[in-house]
């Protein structure tokens, strides 16, 4: 019996590596597409993109920030305690203000921090939820 199937739009694993990787620039490639931004969710009723004031992100999540406003503001980091920082500005714990220049957008992912807080609320926070993975087919 034999398989009729069209599979020449698969890929195995070493294919996909290889049109990943950028050889002229050494890295591998990042292609955005199909991000969802959510708003972070403060009840059952309530969201904000507003993060001016220190908000729970949670642990692994990857956050997408938009900057509306004509200069340079910034992004911080860390546990329940965090306090917004200057751009480069740091903390004996480690934390830096990171800056994000104006009209532009920041993503980053919170890995072991908790909490995000923004110099400003120009500077919206979202949630990025991308559900997408690559299958590894035999």
């Amino acid at each position: 019996m034999s398989n009729n199937r069209d599979t020449s739009q698969s890929l195995d694993s070493g294919a996909i590596a290889n049109q990943s990787y950028n050889q002229e620039a050494g890295v591998q490639k990042v292609a955005q597409a199909g991000l969802k931004l959510k708003p972070l969710k403060l009840s059952e009723t309530s969201y904000t993109t507003d993060f001016s004031t220190r908000r729970q992100v949670g642990m692994g999540t990857t956050l997408a920030f938009y900057n509306s406003t004509g200069a340079a503001l910034t992004v911080t980091l860390g546990d329940s305690a965090v306090a917004t920082l200057a751009a480069g500005a740091t903390t004996a714990a480690g934390k830096v203000g990171v800056p994000v220049p104006a009209n532009s957008w920041f993503y980053t992912n919170s890995y072991t921090e908790t909490h995000a807080i923004t110099s400003a609320a120009g500077l919206m926070g979202f949630i990025v939820e991308d559900s997408s993975s690559i299958s590894v087919r035999p």
